[in-house]
Parts: structure tokens; sequence; C-alpha cells
């Protein structure tokens, strides 16, 4: 699992940006082995049809991109089977028949308030580091994201900042969705309840016998479930 996270470094509700330093959850990851296979699985059981999102050149993956509203959406995670030779592992995803939660996303519009929240409080963090892809109109998408390095845990978000809001996925993505609920269950919740009561990051994290992250949302065809 930790391989795979680290692989990650209705109409539309118009999402109001949150104020400077407030961090809220951006998008979630579904992985699958095959992407058109997940984008069929998702709009069967959703009624909403992901649209094609792009490729990640070196990681070796691409993506399918669906609305959530309020700021959020659902990223549909697949190899690439154009890239061969991927710099970092896909194995995790190549394994998975069926769409499964394998990682998430915090987003801020202030990077540099979100470091300095996280400074002194025995977390450390990655530098800030720049992304982008090409979008159909020829323009690009860009984004800066940073990492958690410690304390180190299965289901630590990472966190990402839009150079345009504008251009969100939640605002740019098909729409019918939203995310009912988020739960993380863990044997070992620690890390991550320090993390986000640093941030101020309103997830609910369970003690559990298992790892697992628990996704429901509401869609056309009615409260949709994945774990």
């Amino acid at each position: 699992m930790r391989a795979l996270l680290a692989l990650l470094l209705l109409a539309a509700q118009a999402a109001q940006p949150a104020p400077a330093g407030v961090v809220v959850i951006d998008h979630l990851i579904l992985g699958i082995a095959d992407l058109d296979r997940g984008i069929a699985e998702f709009e069967a059981k959703t009624g909403v049809r992901p649209v094609f999102g792009g490729v990640h050149p070196g990681r070796g993956t691409q993506n399918a991109l669906a609305s959530l509203g309020g700021g959020a959406y659902i990223e549909i995670l697949a190899p690439n089977p154009k890239e061969e030779n991927p710099a970092q592992p896909i194995d995790g995803l190549k394994a998975l028949t069926t769409l499964t939660p394998v990682g998430w996303a915090a987003g801020t519009t202030d990077m540099f308030a979100l470091q300095a929240r996280l400074q002194g409080r025995e977390i450390r963090h990655g530098a800030a580091m720049p992304g982008s892809r090409a979008l159909p109109d020829g323009s690009r998408l860009q984004w800066s994201t940073v990492g958690i390095q410690q304390p180190a845990h299965d289901w630590m978000p990472f966190f990402i900042r839009w150079a345009d809001p504008a251009k969100h996925p939640s605002l740019t993505t098909p729409a019918g969705c939203r995310l009912e609920s988020l739960l993380i269950e863990h044997p070992n919740p620690d890390p991550l309840t320090h993390v986000f009561s640093t941030v101020q990051l309103k997830v609910p994290v369970r003690t559990s016998d298992r790892s697992r992250m628990t996704i429901v949302l509401e869609c056309p065809k009615g409260r949709v479930t994945w774990r």
C-alpha cells in the first residue's frame, strides 16, 4: 500500500475558495488495473460517466475524473499501457480487478500557511513539488503538492494547491455525485489524528483491526460505497 500511495506523490456546484490556510478534502483516488473497466464500473454503479483526464509521464499511470461538487472530485487511477517502464512501481494497481480506494489528497489555498502549521509538531514534510498536465483546449492544469514523510501511515493524504481554482477538476468534470462520507479505519490511527489535528482537517478516523478507507457517494443511481 505504501508503494502505491507513493505513486500518487446535480450540476457541478461552484466551489467557493476556502479561506487561507483551511484544509479540506480535495480528491479521492480509486485504483484499478484497467482505466476503461474502471470508467464503466463507476458509470454502472453511479449513473455518472467519468471523463478521461490525462496521463502521468514517468509514473506509468493515467486517470479519469468525476466531480463530487463542493470543491471535491473522484480520480480513477490506472496503469498507462503505453508506458512500459515507469520510474515508480505500479504493481499494486495492476492487481486491482475492481475500483478500490488507494489514496487521497487534501487541498489548501495557502501552502505556506499549511507548512507553517506543520513546523515544530514532530511532522516532517517534503518540499512543494510542481505538477501539471495539458488540457484539451491547449492550456495547462497546474498544481503543487506536499507529502508527509513522518509520521508515516498507509492512509496519509498528500496536500495540493491548485494554481488556478477556476480550473479545479470539480468544476470541469461530469457532475451528479456528491461525497456523503469518508471514513478511515486502522489499527494505529494516531499518526493520522495528529496530522489532521495539526492542520484542522475534519476527517473521521477509527481504531480497527483492519486498514481501509470507506467512501460513500450519493449519486443519480442512489448511494454507492467503495472500501
